[in-house]
This record gives structure tokens, sequence and C-alpha cells, in this order.
């Protein structure tokens, strides 16, 4: 008992400090701008493309919006990694809501409809963006990881209330009017979106970047999660969940006319059971604030996702299939929470753009497969059989895949030592707690035998070092030890930060356990946190060297 009501309190007050941060407060609030807008259109869409061109009209439509989407958005997601992401959220809104200002000058001149279909296939494309981006931009926000999983749980629930309440404002709409009001007040809503986002300011400065490739650029994201088994692992995960959601897109519409006999409004009715669900598992996701085993109630979510599916084939009345299609709904918030703010604690932060817009591509390729793959499913062996294998697909593979998740949890999970060795370095005293857990997930530990040089004067610096274990001596020009370095110590920073060579030779006098991180990511961390900069850099711009106390060294 006291245990839950301490849960409860750190909810409490994760929730009140997320809203308290001024971006993260802006950030939500352009996303429900965004979700709204973007929901509302996509009625307006379907609706004017029907009036043109029939049920035909609508599956293209909804193809040239998917297809383009998943190939572009792994391919550009890159943009977010290399500039300020508060800027490219604003860029993205600025140029939707241009675009569905366009839309709704295409309506009103009656264009033909292949212009409506060019212009919302570019739409699409751009909005992959956005979800990377904003994902991306949240760890830089958050000052804790239970913040972080609040806002996390505050962005998927205010997406689901966008689901509710975008379809009923372009209800209204068309109902008095037509599509390009719609599309003309979705441009509006945009608009202001965008201008929330312009006045995000991260709590870290943009760092300049390497220089790096162009493959990189575009396929970095793939590379990681090819080479790395952690983030692969959920993602996979998460992926084939949005599989079974696509395929439940077309589910809900037979199952609601052919299983338990409803008419046209009985979709509508299930498809609230969804909605409704969704938000009242994205406030229970708040309830995650504080776990540090996020894996888990993902894997269950998952099972229970496929669990409630189930009863809906088993038991086919029209309230024990709205009660498991509320679960349902519930179980996919927690699924997106989870699986969000564990990729956001694994995946190296000059990454996470692209692996999340890989991610966010396939989210599109995954669920018109599951659309479109549902069909001929459901003819061949029957609406039931088709809800049976849909839930028993995700059901094994959650439970053969969550064998494994237990070591992820592990990577998310900031190792104590190196927490330590972080926290006594002057130069990161002014992190935030998340950004050091972050940083501690990327040092690199290093054992140096008796009298091997760990760097040598004259050769570029690579990397900045922290001792753990053993004494290490400072070498200088006429080969005399100046310095000696101990457990606490640190060494390497002054030619990173000046940009010179090494200035000193460090060789170990006993066996030694270190601590290291590149150069690439220690600049990073002190270039984008203007306390940790100031620390570390004196009145001309150069390394600090006396003031570092055990530092300053090489």
């Amino acid at each position: 008992m006291g245990e839950r009501r301490r849960r409860v309190r750190e909810a409490r007050a994760a929730v009140a400090a997320a809203l308290v941060n001024p971006g993260v407060r802006r950030l939500q609030l352009a996303w429900a701008g965004c979700a709204t807008a973007d929901l509302a259109q996509d009625v307006a869409l379907a609706v004017h493309a029907f009036d043109l061109g029939g049920v035909g009209g609508v599956g293209v439509m909804g193809l040239l919006r998917s297809l383009p989407a998943a190939v572009v958005g792994p391919l550009a997601a890159g943009v977010a990694d290399r500039h300020p992401r508060q800027r490219v959220l604003a860029a993205v809104l600025l140029v939707r809501s241009a675009l569905l200002a366009v839309l709704a000058w295409a309506v009103a001149a009656e264009a033909p409809l292949a212009v409506v279909y060019v212009v919302a296939a570019v739409d699409s494309c751009v909005y992959t963006l956005y979800w990377p981006a904003q994902s991306a931009l949240l760890p830089e926000l958050a000052r804790t990881a239970e913040e972080l999983t609040a806002a996390n749980a505050a962005a998927t629930l205010l997406e689901n209330v966008g689901a509710l309440v975008g379809p009923g404002l372009a209800g209204v709409l068309l109902a008095v009017s037509g599509p390009g009001v719609v599309f003309g007040a979705s441009a509006a809503l945009t608009a202001v979106a965008a201008l929330l986002a312009t006045r995000i300011t991260a709590t870290r400065r943009f760092a300049p970047v390497e220089p790096e490739s162009a493959g990189d650029t575009l396929l970095g994201g793939f590379r990681l999660l090819l080479a790395d088994p952690a983030p692969r692992l959920v993602a996979l995960l998460y992926l084939v969940h949005t599989l079974c959601i696509g395929a439940l897109s077309v589910l809900v519409v037979v199952t609601a006319i052919e299983l338990l006999g409803l008419d046209d409004s009985g979709v509508g009715f299930l498809g609230a059971a969804l909605g409704a669900g969704g938000i009242a598992g994205s406030v229970a996701a708040l309830g995650l604030v504080g776990h540090q085993r996020l894996t888990r109630p993902f894997r269950l979510a998952l099972v229970a996702w496929a669990a409630a599916l189930a009863v809906v084939a088993l038991v086919p009345r029209v309230p024990a299939a709205a009660a498991a299609l509320v679960l349902v709904g519930g179980c996919t918030a927690v699924v997106d929470v989870c699986a969000l703010n564990v990729l956001q604690r694994i995946v190296p932060e000059r990454l996470l753009a692209r692996v999340l817009g890989v991610v966010e591509g396939s989210w599109w390729a995954m669920f018109g497969l599951g659309s479109l793959a549902v069909a001929p499913l459901v003819e061949t062996v029957g609406v039931r059989p088709g809800l049976a294998l849909t839930a028993g697909l995700l059901a094994v593979v959650s439970l053969l895949g969550g064998a494994t998740l237990g070591s992820v949890d592990a990577r998310a999970r900031a190792p104590e030592a190196q927490l330590a060795a972080l926290a006594g370095v002057p130069l990161f005293a002014a992190q935030p707690p998340l950004a050091l857990e972050r940083l501690a997930l990327e040092l690199v530990p290093v054992t140096v035998a008796p009298g091997q040089a760990v760097v040598t004067r004259g050769e570029p610096g690579d990397r900045f070092y922290m001792v753990e274990e053993g004494t290490l001596e400072v070498i200088t020009d006429d080969g005399r030890a100046a310095a000696e370095l101990g457990p606490g110590d640190w060494f390497g920073e002054v030619a990173l930060l000046d940009d010179v060579r090494r200035t000193a030779t460090v060789r170990a006098v006993s066996g030694a356990r270190l601590f290291a991180l590149d150069r690439h990511r220690f600049l990073t961390a002190v270039a984008t946190h203007p306390r940790t900069a100031e620390r570390g850099l004196g009145a001309d711009g150069r390394a600090r060297i006396g003031p570092l106390g055990g530092g300053g060294h090489g």
C-alpha cells in the first residue's frame, strides 16, 4: 500500500513538473492542435475522395498518403538530428498549414481529384517528420526520467483526445458546409500549433555536429537498428502490433456489420469504444511514472491486447465486443507510451530522430499491410477466425520476443558507477538528471595495464577519460611526472575543448580502470548545456585548466 501511494505521489509530481516546464507545455499544446487538425482533415479527405471517386477514390487516397510517407519518413528524419528540433517542428507545421490551405483552395475551385491526391501525398510526407522530431525533442525538454514518462503519457492522451475532437469538428463543419471549410479550419489550427512551436526554447542549445556522409544522414537509423538488438527488438514488437492495428481497422467494420448485425452507425459505436479506451489507457499510463522496468508493462499490454481481441471472436455480443475494444484501445495507449519511452532511453541522442523516423515510416507501411492483408483473410476463413488469427499472431510474437526484453530494461537504466563518475566532474554538474543518465549510458569502460600510456602528447584527441580505479601519472616534455591522478580524477578535455593535439602524456602507474566518452558526445554535452559550457571554458573561450580540480591534463 505504501509503495502504491509513493508511485501515485511520483506520478502527480511528474505531471505537475511537466506542466510547469514551459517547453514541454508548449510542445504538448502544439501536438494537440496538430493531431486534432490532422484527424479532421482525414475525414474531409475521405469524404471529398468518395464524392469525386467513390470507394475506389478513398482507397487510392489512402494508398497515396501511406506509401510515399513510408519511404520518405525514414530517409528525411535525419533533418531533426542535424538541426534544432524545435525549428524542424515549426517548419513542418508551417508547411502543413500552407498545404492544407492549398487543399481548401482546390476544393473551392473544384480542381481535379488528381490535384488533391498530389497535395495530400506531399502533406503526408511532410507530416512523417513531426513525430520523430517531437519525440526526440522531449528528452531534451524533460529534466527527469519521471517527467519524460509523464510527458509521453500526456502526448498519447492528447492524441486520443484529438481522435475524438478532430472527427467531431469535421462532422460539424461538413454538416453546415463542405470539405473545403474543414481544410481551412485545419490550416488555421495547424498555424496556431506552428506559433506555439516557435516559442519552444530547449533547455540545451543545439551543438554543431560533426560532418557525416550522406549515407549516415539518410540511413543512420536503419544501420543502428540492424546493429543493435535492443532497440531492434522493441521496434519489431511495436511494428507487429501496428500490423494488427491495421488489420483491426478493417475487422471493426466487418465485425459490426457481419458478426454483430449492426448498421453503419454500429461501426462508429465500436470506433468510439476504441477511442474511449485510448483515453483511459493514456491516463492509466501515468501510473508508469517511476517504473524502471517499462518493458514489463509493454509486454503485458501486447498480450492483453491480443486477449481482448480474442474475446470479440469468442463472444460475438455487442456488450462484450464493446468492452473488449475499450480494453484494446487502452492497451494500445500503454504500448505506445512504453515503446517510445524505452527507445528514447536506449537510442543514442544523435541518432534518435532517425531511428524514430524509421519506426514512423514503418508504422505507415505495417498499418497499410495489415489493412490490405486482412480482407482476403476474412473472405477465406470468416470474421471470427480472422479476429482469432490476428490476436494469435500478436500473442505468439509478444510471448516469444518478450522473453528477452529484460536485457533491454538493463540498457535503459544508467549504471551507478558511470553516473557517480560523471557527477564528480564539475563540467557535468549542471546537466539535468535525465541528460546525465543518457550520457552515462554512452561511457565506455577502459582497462589499462601498468606502464601503458592512455594518451600521448602530440596525438589527436578523441576521448575524455575519468578514473574509476588505479593510479596514473601525467608526464611532461622532459619525461618527469608532473601530477598523479586517481579515482575521481579526469583528463583529456583540453585537446577536445581547444581542438588541439594532446598537451601531455598520461600513463598508468598501476593497473587502472577508466570510463571514456568519445569526442563528439563530449563536445555535444558541453555545448548544448550553457551552464556546462561556462564551467568548462574561460573568458577567452579556451579550456579552463586549474579550476577543474582533478582534470586539465591532455
